[in-house]
């Protein structure tokens, strides 16, 4: 559906999934996938599955192909360390969502190309991009859309070295069980962001593999596993993450001390938002390249990358 529907349907702090490929831009409502956890979609040519681990808060977009083949995907019900094991429908290998790995079955040792896919606000999505597609709760199933069959999940208090199935997140209490992170891998680093630190600087900058990069946070989507409806889930807020080099010139970013939406970069003094856009001052219309990145649970990140580097700022 278009915008203007999906509007009759959403509030701004409702969350969602956003993904662009070759400038086809959609939105997909945790509303619907905290029910199906998968969908298997074509964005701009591209045969993609957009994922969601309700245990996990794990929203992870992948691209589908693999080689000439464009496999898709469904939930078999099972889960690893808490987390979402997909199976492909044509070798009926098992595979697991973080990491996009198979781990069963003909296709093992096989990984699906991540994409990046931010949770994000529907304010802020619909700001952005007044043009793009919003997946239909017309799905052909009877499911209770807007209900969140979790609550309270994300609000339990947790010993910090196990996840709610038992299984060890490695002994690491650098972080709580149910803190959120920004994560990504770049080279050998891999790295999370905790939200708490995003929250109070709104600017991480930092570098990994070679790449300068920033990521950004701002006030806006709410939890979709706390509260029985989704849109009235406490805030957690929107991230990006980018690569702060553009056209050859380092950037250095700071809050915008007038809108908690924005940032501005010092050297131009443009102002971007949270989709790494500039959207006033000399360089609007200018876009970072993203850095794939996905919002965890901490728990969930560690058991599977348990060398994870914490960045605080």
């Amino acid at each position: 559906m278009d915008v203007a529907a999906a509007d009759e349907i959403y509030q701004d702090n409702s969350p969602v999934i956003q993904l662009e490929v070759n400038g086809d831009v959609r939105a997909y409502g945790l509303d619907i996938l905290v029910w199906h956890e998968i969908v298997n979609d074509v964005v701009g040519g591209v045969p993609v599955a957009v994922t969601f681990c309700p245990l996990c808060n794990s929203a992870i977009a992948f691209d589908r192909r693999l080689g000439a083949e464009a496999f898709e995907f469904g939930t078999p019900g099972l889960l690893r360390k808490s987390d979402l094991v997909m199976y492909d429908r044509t070798t009926e290998s098992l595979w697991q969502q973080i990491g996009g790995r198979a781990i069963v079955g003909l296709m093992v040792g096989a990984r699906l190309e991540p994409l990046p896919a931010p949770v994000v606000s529907w304010g802020q999505f619909k700001k952005s991009f007044p043009d793009g597609l919003v997946l239909s709760r017309l799905t052909g199933f009877v499911f209770p859309y807007g209900e969140n069959p979790y609550t309270g999940y994300d609000s339990f208090e947790q010993p910090t070295d196990t996840s709610l199935d038992g299984t060890s997140s490695g002994g690491d209490d650098r972080l709580s069980v149910f803190d959120r992170v920004v994560t990504i891998e770049a080279g050998a680093d891999v790295v999370a962001y905790p939200f708490s630190a995003l929250r109070e600087k709104r600017v991480i900058e930092d570098e990994r593999d070679g790449r300068p990069l920033v990521v950004f946070w701002t006030p806006g989507a709410s939890s979709a596993l706390d509260q029985a409806l989704v849109d009235d889930g406490r805030g957690v807020g929107s991230t990006g993450v980018f690569e702060r080099r553009l056209n050859g010139e380092l950037m250095v970013f700071q809050p915008n001390p007038d809108d908690a939406q924005t940032f501005i970069d010092q050297g131009t003094e443009s102002t971007w938002n949270v989709f790494g856009r500039a959207v006033a001052g000399p360089l609007t219309g200018a876009q970072m390249e993203p850095f794939v990145h996905g919002n965890h649970l901490w728990f969930a990140w560690a058991a599977f990358q348990p060398d994870t580097i914490v960045v605080r700022g």
